[in-house]
């Protein structure tokens, strides 16, 4: 497989987050996820800042991130990067890395190197840490290859965080969906924001690593307004393909379907659960 990686240092980091810069592919919009959870949102901490703390960053870590612009970017800001010394940005596509060239010239002068080669250009044992941005391990484009090159860049002492989805918002939303009418048929649509089991994974990382812990991080949105939360629906990409079945009887019906659930439960539950692996002691040297 073919890698892209960005390199920026700390000084560059630094300018960048006193610019306050959202790290999202796009600009936020009403009704979009920053948008829902900005005001819907019951947690104090988003997952960014949760695993921000987890790290105990010192501000001298050399750091990899793998998936730069996986949709967990939607929280993400770089409000993190200050805290590291140098970080690798790491995507299999090399438009992502160049949009984040883009999005991170407009707010700084910044003198990055790219690369694009079979093999991460990092030297052996220099990463003090890395994590990933839901890469899904099991696909044979990741493994081995890609868990043999954080082995490699990896310091003895170092750690690889495995960050993963196992549900995310838009399940709820699609249940809320199947509640409400069963003929849209939204099961497969349901199962591809849901990742119950991860043993294979974890079996994986244990074969590669001594020490791994498990941890799971879960945002909850409590949605009481009607017309933000159909706003929502018919404005995310996501729901493209099904938006004209929810309405297909007309608006004012599922506006009243919603609006009873609101009165009944005083909102409407979304969810979102990150699992964290933390990963210690590598076993292979190369």
């Amino acid at each position: 497989m073919t890698y892209t990686i960005c390199n920026i240092d700390k000084m560059i980091l630094t300018s960048v987050t006193n610019n306050n810069l959202k790290m999202v592919p796009y600009p936020s919009h009403q009704y979009d996820l920053v948008y829902m959870f900005q005001r819907y949102s019951l947690n104090p901490e988003s997952f960014i800042q949760w695993f921000i703390k987890k790290m105990n960053l010192t501000g001298n870590e050399v750091a990899l991130e793998l998936g730069c612009f996986s949709k967990i970017y939607w929280t993400h800001n770089l409000e993190y990067a200050q805290f590291f010394q140098k970080l690798y940005l790491v995507d299999e596509k090399i438009d992502n890395i160049l949009q984040a060239k883009r999005i991170l010239k407009k707010h700084s002068n910044i003198n990055m190197t790219l690369h694009h080669s079979e093999g991460l250009d990092i030297e052996n044992q220099t990463v003090d840490l890395v994590y990933s941005s839901n890469l899904d391990l099991k696909l044979d484009c990741y493994h081995p290859s890609l868990l043999s090159e954080v082995i490699r860049v990896l310091k003895a002492d170092g750690t690889f965080y495995y960050t993963h989805i196992l549900e995310d918002y838009y399940a709820s939303i699609y249940r809320l969906l199947e509640e409400y009418d069963l003929n849209l048929y939204v099961n497969q649509l349901l199962s591809r924001h849901l990742q119950s089991n991860i043993q294979e994974v974890e079996q994986l990382l244990a074969s590669t690593f001594s020490t791994i812990e498990s941890s799971e991080y879960q945002t909850q949105w409590m949605v009481d307004n009607v017309d933000d939360l159909i706003g929502f629906i018919l404005c995310d990409p996501e729901f493209k393909d099904i938006k004209n079945q929810i309405f297909k009887s007309g608006i004012s019906k599922f506006r009243t379907f919603l609006q009873n659930k609101i009165e009944k439960l005083g909102g409407i539950s979304v969810i979102r659960r990150v699992i964290v692996i933390s990963c210690t002691q590598k076993r292979i040297y190369s």
